[in-house]
């Protein structure tokens, strides 16, 4: 995959950094388009978005034989799912006040 067209952060990490900035505005989103209040859903959803970056994580190599398992993908994909489920309830809470 060509990724010359990205712009570069500057440091030796920035596909990392864009694992955490995609999975963050994704978790935010998806969380954020809840109508409930609801905890249990807003769990469902954060378990959900973990399996599916887990899976995709997993099975990219298996898919494309050209692409790598990379742990800290992994690490970039959860820990954007746990910053964008932060502010998704955050935001949530500050929306209900």
């Amino acid at each position: 995959m060509n990724l010359h067209s990205v712009p570069s952060l500057g440091s030796s990490f920035d596909d990392k950094i864009y694992h955490v900035l995609a999975y963050s505005i994704l978790s935010f989103l998806w969380i954020s388009a809840f109508k409930t209040n609801s905890a249990k859903t807003k769990n469902l959803a954060f378990v959900s978005l973990m399996l599916y970056a887990i899976t995709t994580e997993v099975l990219q190599h298996q898919v494309n034989p050209n692409r790598t398992f990379d742990w800290y993908d992994m690490l970039g994909n959860l820990s954007g799912i746990f910053i964008g489920t932060f502010f998704a309830v955050k935001f949530n809470i500050l929306k209900l006040n």
